[in-house]
Order: structure tokens, then sequence, then C-alpha cells
């Protein structure tokens, strides 16, 4: 009998976490996710056809504390890279169509507020905000039917923000596997020499990975 009280005692020395809920207030949260966004559009102009598309990959870690129960806040790190193409098809036949490619590589830094809600069981919803800013370089490449091929490279300032809303399931009471669709806004502000360019971006991300849960 001994023996047996014994090892239920080490059970619950070994892993009390199982006597703490994971939204509680003075928890802390460890959110990892890796994320896609693509955007494609075709536009006219006076002079011609526009196509663009963009494809955009990127790493986040969110590290937060529960200020109250099911509210955490804290800084994010994102890792960004991203491809936009565009393409001008002119009417003209002197004028020749031309393509832009654009590489651009970032980080970012992203405070955020998480607030979860319908907590039942093992499954949650949740909404986030954050803002966010960062730098990076683009490597655009220019080329034309009647020009030889262009390239330049900018030092870019990043800004911008997103909200997202998503859901977590805990596969154990420390872990949980979430993903979530989102809104993000991107400014950017990029110079080479005494060039400078300012491009707005809107677009729709879906994340998914992992999240970590600490008790206080």
């Amino acid at each position: 009998m001994k023996k047996r009280q014994t090892f239920w005692v080490m059970l619950v020395l070994l892993f009390p976490a199982g006597a703490f809920c994971q939204l509680d207030k003075g928890a802390y949260l460890n959110s990892a996710s890796i994320g896609l966004a693509y955007q494609n559009s075709n536009y006219s102009t006076a002079g011609g056809s526009v196509k663009y598309n963009s494809l955009d990959f990127n790493l986040n870690d969110n590290l937060g504390v529960f200020v109250i129960d099911r509210l955490a806040i804290g800084p994010g790190l994102t890792f960004d890279a991203g491809s936009e193409t565009y393409k001008y098809v002119s009417n003209s036949s002197t004028t020749g169509d031309t393509k832009t490619h654009q590489t651009t590589y970032s980080v970012f830094f992203d405070p955020f507020v998480r607030y979860y809600f319908l907590h039942k069981g093992k499954s949650a919803l949740f909404g986030q905000v954050s803002a966010a800013i960062g730098y990076g370089q683009k490597f655009e490449t220019n080329t034309n039917q009647y020009m030889d091929e262009e390239k330049t490279t900018y030092k870019t300032l990043l800004y911008g923000g997103s909200a997202s809303f998503g859901y977590v399931f805990f596969i154990t009471n420390n872990i949980g596997v979430e993903t979530a669709l989102g809104y993000r806004f991107t400014g950017a502000e990029s110079k080479h020499n005494d060039v400078s360019l300012v491009t707005r971006n809107s677009s729709v991300t879906l994340n998914a990975g992992f999240a970590f849960y600490i008790g206080k």
C-alpha cells in the first residue's frame, strides 16, 4: 500500500501541469508557426494591361504572458521571404512589354495581443492583432524586349499590421496545434542611391503551427 501511495505522490510532483489551465492569468505562451500568402490580379491601363502575382512565406514566433485569464500580450519576431512579379503588356509595338521581378528578404518585430474564447475541453478559438516594423533587402530585375536586363538592390524599411482568427487544439495540457486565417497590411520604403520607392500591399494569410503553454 505504501508503495502505491508513493507512486501517486511522485506522479503529482512530476506532472503538476494537469492542475493549471493553459489560459489562466500568469501563464506563458510560446506560439511558433509558418505561413503563406498569395495574391494575383489583372488590370488595364491606358496603354496596356498589367498582370501581377505574389507569393510570401514567413516564420513567426510569439512570446507572451497572460495578463488576465484568456488574454496574452508580448513581443513577436517574423522572418519573411517574398516574391512579386509585374508584367506590363503594351498596346504599342514601339514601347514593348516590360517585366519586373522582385524578391524581398526581411525580419519584423511585431508585438501582439491575443484573446481566447469558446474554450471547451481540448479546443478554443482566438483572435489576434499585431503591429510590425522591420528591415529587409529587395532584389529587383527589370526586362524589356528592346532593352538590356537591369538589376537593382534596395534597402527597405517595412511597417504594417495584421489581424487573424484562429483555432487551437490542445494535444496535451501544455501543447496545442493551431491554425489561423488573417489579413495583413505592409508598407515599404525602399532606397537605392537617390532612387526611392514607396509601396503598399495587403494580403490574406494562412498560418499553422504549435503553441506551448507554461504554468505560472
